[in-house]
């Protein structure tokens, strides 16, 4: 199972950093999250920065769900967990932000959620 990847560095001050993926398709029966959806993690770290190359794979082991997470909800809560625990460094804080593109709606409409966890 791919994980969360870190490249080592150290800084002088607390750096903001932000990564913006694109969501794959993880629902095997909606297809939700659907094209133009988007992650974008945002943390604060003083040490170790996400290797940016591994953050598509590790958001595709959300596809047909992980372990109990079937929601798109439980899937952002978890990735800013997630991110913590890589990160594991004193004064790290995260905000994990979806904005979800979904299946349309039976009048065709499109629908979409924004979902933010923070840690």
């Amino acid at each position: 199972m791919t994980q969360i990847q870190l490249q080592l560095r150290r800084f002088n001050h607390p750096i903001q950093i932000s990564h913006t993926l694109a969501m794959p398709p993880c629902c095997p029966v909606s297809k939700n999250p659907r094209d133009g959806s988007e992650v974008t993690i945002r943390y604060t770290t003083v040490g170790s920065v996400l290797d940016v190359l591994c953050l598509p794979d590790y958001l595709r082991t959300f596809i047909n769900g992980k372990g109990e997470i079937r929601s798109a909800e439980d899937m952002i809560d978890q990735i800013a967990d997630d991110v913590l625990v890589a990160l594991d460094s004193e004064g790290a804080s995260v905000t994990v932000t979806a904005v979800i593109i979904l299946q349309p709606d039976t009048d065709g409409k499109p629908n979409s959620i924004t979902i933010q966890a923070t840690r």
